[in-house]
């Protein structure tokens, strides 16, 4: 009887010590829809303290994006989807820092993007003329019309913009645009995905201010999550 007692009080303990471990280490025992809710909880939180707008994509959504990073060299890019939060077997140390990674993004995002909406909110009040327009301007004996291109570095992305320039007024200015591009970078932790851009010439056409809305993806942990994103470039004539 007292072995059989001492062998019940083993299995008992073993078997708290199993669920207690598990109740330590994962959302919940059998359950794989607990983590998309967690993960959501995360994302709606910080979504309300940053004013950022982090989403889970639809599986459709999410297979064109990862096609595209691939395509940039983020060969292995794993972008978020419900399906993939079910596989992942989640733990609450991985939740923790799925959501100190994204909360650290959100800080940087949100002060960006609100640094470059306002700027090309200013650009918008000094705008000179539609992007398309060419100024009426004789040219001057020995001024100088050059075709200009540069690229610049942003986070997530390097980005193109080419056009023609003169200086018949006596200083340069833009004639017009020809061509921007916005290339996704590979990672580490960003990639900007440009979808739309507008131009404005400011600073009597010497500069062409252009936004540039796209989506940026995040990368927390494993998974690369979306949010939608602005960049401001400045592109000066000379």
């Amino acid at each position: 009887m007292k072995k059989a007692f001492a062998v019940l009080l083993s299995v008992l303990m073993i078997a708290s010590a199993s669920t207690g471990v598990l109740g330590a280490g994962s959302i919940s025992v059998h359950d794989s829809q607990n983590a998309v809710l967690a993960i959501n909880d995360i994302i709606d939180r910080v979504n309300s303290e940053y004013g950022m707008d982090f989403f889970i994509p639809s599986p459709q959504e999410a297979r064109n994006d990862t096609r595209m990073l691939q395509s940039n060299g983020m060969m292995g890019a794993a972008i978020i989807t419900e399906d993939s939060i079910r596989a992942s077997n989640l733990s609450q140390i991985n939740l923790a820092q799925f959501e100190a990674d994204l909360r650290a993004s959100a800080a940087f995002l949100a002060e960006e993007r609100a640094m470059a909406e306002a700027a090309w909110e200013r650009s918008v009040a000094e705008y000179q003329l539609p992007e398309n327009q060419l100024p009426l301007m004789s040219e001057s004996v020995g001024s100088i019309r050059l075709y200009r291109s540069m690229t610049r570095r942003v986070t997530g992305a390097s980005i193109y913009f080419g056009g023609w320039a003169n200086n018949h007024s006596g200083f340069w200015t833009w004639e017009f645009y020809s061509l921007t591009r916005v290339t996704a970078d590979s990672g580490p932790n960003h990639s900007f995905v440009g979808r739309s851009y507008s131009v404005s010439f400011i600073d009597a056409r010497r500069t062409a201010a252009v936004r540039y809305v796209g989506t940026m993806y995040t990368r927390t942990g494993t998974f690369w999550i979306p949010s939608s994103h602005t960049h401001h470039v400045e592109w000066h004539a000379r």
